[in-house]
């Protein structure tokens, strides 16, 4: 019999993560960057949705309609029971790829987004992938592609094959093979093989895999096809589909201070072949991870028209003013941003007011600030994820009833799970982090309870499941105390994140 899985984990929900690279404003706000056109509107789809949170966001907070498929059925019927509630109506599918792709009821798609699973797929799955992407991407169509990523992942690949190895040969449940196999990992480390001194991160690595989840190391870690890339190969499967690589859908990666010493830039420059550049510029910075885009026929743009297009972009301060840091880490070091620049410019954006660049620019000028340092700081605190884009106003009120219908029912699903710490926005299109106590304390708000009374309904959700509070990583017992930091959590969430989700119309 054919094992339908062809290797990939599927015992094991994957997590439910969020991934803010594939919100349609986010990556025109990237493009607009670039000085390239974002598709409007239109069709996308996402290729391998794991539980589909990224696609219902997205489906109830922008205006674009979304298809997509993942092979497995627990992960689908879920995804498919949060697209129920977007008041959009995404078409989520339970094909595998190959049948996804020789369906003829899809539209050509706008959009096409795969986040990591390129990694985890066979080479006969990627030439599927490859010829889905050439068939059903339109001529001004992007492809938004992550994956796991050649030179950081080089010295680190010793790792993954002795988890991999040593939780094959184990009996058990899966997550308990991941257990075991991490704790015999990290007993090999601590008899200092000498391979470390040519790879001393990966003891780092492997004390930094404890912080997750024995279901996303499962997943990461312990599928049956696991290959890092360059990314010149990627552009070698890619070609056939006709696509032209326009940038990485982080905006930090595209200031070039952050990443690389000026000994490497004048290096780099010496290299005329764009994609040996990018393998160049991976290897300076130990890159693991990549977010590329990509365009199937990207539009050149007059540079009068490039610098419209990003002056009438417009965004919003996702977060509180006083969450932001005025230092960030990059590849290369860590930097302090100019507060003569950064502090006027939070200035004009606190109270989540939203704003083009070209308003900021006509504000910012009794500052001093031009407007190529203006566009600097916008892009380091967009990558930073103090800043998002955000829609026009027609249609932020239109997407706002069903945002905020699609959020009720997240706000019920964390009374008796932690696992979806998100609400959508119909301001930025996409999802703000939010964790599963302040859901509870919003929960109990819409239900009209008063202040004084949320840390009693959030501590009766807990209760019921049999879960408590920790403190300095301790469970706290009593449920005089448990209400008592209830309290004190309430109380900031009340001040600090629930103006935010007002104003970006989350709640």
């Amino acid at each position: 019999m054919q094992d339908w899985t062809a290797g990939y984990i599927t015992d094991i929900p994957y997590t439910c993560g969020y991934y803010h690279e594939m919100n349609p404003l986010w990556l025109r706000l990237v493009f607009a960057s670039c000085g390239a056109v974002f598709p409007d509107a239109g069709a996308a789809c996402e290729l391998g949705y794991g539980q589909g949170l990224s696609t219902t966001i997205h489906a109830s907070a922008t205006q674009w309609q979304w298809h997509g498929t993942d092979f497995n059925p627990s992960q689908a019927s879920f995804a498919r029971h949060l697209a129920a509630h977007t008041g959009a109506a995404p078409e989520l599918a339970a094909d595998s790829f190959a049948e996804f792709a020789a369906r003829t009821d899809l539209p050509d798609f706008d959009l096409i987004c795969l986040h990591g699973i390129w990694s985890w797929i066979t080479d006969d799955n990627r030439r599927v992938l490859v010829d889905f992407i050439r068939r059903k991407l339109k001529i001004g169509g992007v492809l938004y592609l992550s994956y796991n990523a050649m030179p950081g992942w080089a010295p680190l690949l010793p790792l993954r094959q002795l988890l991999a190895g040593h939780a094959a040969n184990l009996g058990g449940s899966r997550l308990k093979r991941t257990e075991q196999a991490l704790d015999f990992a990290k007993r090999v480390v601590a008899t200092a093989p000498l391979y470390l001194r040519n790879a001393p991160q990966l003891a780092e690595r492997l004390q930094s895999l404890e912080e997750h989840s024995p279901h996303y190391l499962a997943h990461e870690y312990l599928n049956g096809t696991w290959q890092p890339m360059h990314f010149s190969a990627v552009a070698d499967w890619l070609h056939e589909a006709r696509l032209e690589y326009v940038c990485n859908a982080n905006p930090l990666d595209q200031i070039e201070a952050l990443n690389t010493t000026p000994e490497q830039q004048a290096l780099m420059a010496e290299i005329d072949d764009p994609l040996q550049r990018e393998d160049l510029r991976d290897l300076m910075i130990s890159r693991s991870f990549r977010k590329d885009c990509w365009i199937k026929g990207r539009r050149p743009l007059p540079a009068s028209a490039a610098e419209a297009l990003l002056r009438a972009q417009r965004v919003v301060l996702a977060v509180p003013r006083e969450r932001v840091q005025l230092t960030i880490r990059s590849a290369a070091r860590e930097a302090s941003l100019h507060e003569a620049i950064h502090l006027p410019l939070l200035d004009c954006l606190q109270d989540q007011q939203i704003l083009t660049l070209g308003e900021l620019e006509t504000r910012l000028r009794a500052h001093n600030v031009s407007p190529p340092q203006l566009r600097e700081a916008v892009m380091v605190l967009a990558g930073s994820g103090y800043l998002a884009p955000a829609h026009d106003d027609a249609a932020i009120e239109q997407l706002c009833p069903r945002v905020q219908a699609f959020n009720r029912h997240l706000l019920e699903y964390a009374r008796s799970d932690a696992q979806i710490q998100y609400l959508a926005s119909p301001v930025t299109g996409g999802g703000l982090a939010v964790d599963r106590i302040s859901q509870l304390m919003l929960l109990a708000r819409q239900e009209g309870l008063p202040r004084e009374q949320w840390p009693a309904y959030a501590w009766h959700c807990l209760e019921a499941h049999g879960q408590r509070l920790l403190k300095d990583g301790v469970p706290v017992e009593s449920e005089a105390d448990n209400i008592a930091e209830l309290d004190l959590l309430a109380g900031m969430m009340q001040a600090e994140l629930l103006p935010v989700l007002q104003r970006l119309k989350a709640v």
